[in-house]
């Protein structure tokens, strides 16, 4: 066996661990408000109580098979047009990040909302590994040119919506580089919920969209720069 199919097993088991570990978590958690609900027969307002734990333990895992979906591509979303740097410009709104826009009038066909999970997702994994300054670009390209793919695109556009997220945190190091990507890997205290779907959504989502990912890395920090077919 290789060495990269070697990885991509234990890759695999990893995720399998996590998944399974999350699963019984909560479905343990809706049994027990199941049982609770049923000895509670006779106090109505008891069992509306254990009704609604039952119904925010499912809203709140619905988000997680989402993002599963995405990476797995096994979610289409309805996508529409639009102008990329105004819809950047109102995502980026509530984060602290300096942002320079460089693709005036360029159009981009994306879901919005996973547009803005995505970049979102960016910022959360710059301030996870110790950015205090972030900066995103954008720009208009005709041909990629990066040595860095973690996914190539795919598509045959014309033309490329270049976003990049560059911050001054403490770089990825070499071991994780391979893994940053999969769903459930992270560097974060193994007792956060759902920790590692940030970037598993990111590398789905432009899977979906035929786009690109390119990243690098140092010790001063990192560049992760997206790739949206043009529209």
């Amino acid at each position: 066996m290789s060495e990269k199919n070697a990885l991509s097993l234990d890759a695999l088991s990893d995720f399998i661990t996590v998944f399974a570990h999350d699963l019984n978590n909560v479905l343990g958690a809706i049994r027990l408000c199941a049982e609770m609900q049923e000895m509670m027969a006779e106090q109505p307002e008891k069992q509306a109580h254990y009704r609604q734990q039952i119904m925010r333990t499912v809203d709140d895992e619905l988000p997680h098979l989402f993002d599963l979906m995405v990476f797995a591509g096994k979610r289409n979303l309805p996508a529409m047009e639009h102008l990329a740097d105004d819809a950047l410009k109102t995502l980026l709104a509530p984060f602290n990040v300096a942002f320079f826009p460089g693709a005036p009038d360029t159009l981009i066909k994306v879901n919005l909302t996973l547009f803005q999970r995505t970049v979102s997702a960016l910022i959360a994994n710059a301030r996870d590994f110790g950015a205090t300054e972030i900066v995103v670009r954008t720009a208009c390209v005709q041909n990629p040119l990066e040595s860095g793919w973690v996914l190539s695109p795919k598509s045959d556009a014309s033309c490329y919506f270049q976003l990049s997220v560059s911050d001054n945190g403490c770089g990825i190091s070499s071991e994780n580089l391979e893994r940053i990507f999969q769903p459930y890997f992270s560097t974060k205290n193994p007792k956060t919920k759902h920790a590692g779907m940030g970037l598993a959504l990111v590398y789905g989502a432009l899977k979906a969209a035929g786009g690109g990912i390119a990243l690098q890395t140092s010790s001063q920090g990192s560049v992760f720069t997206l790739y949206y077919p043009v529209a």
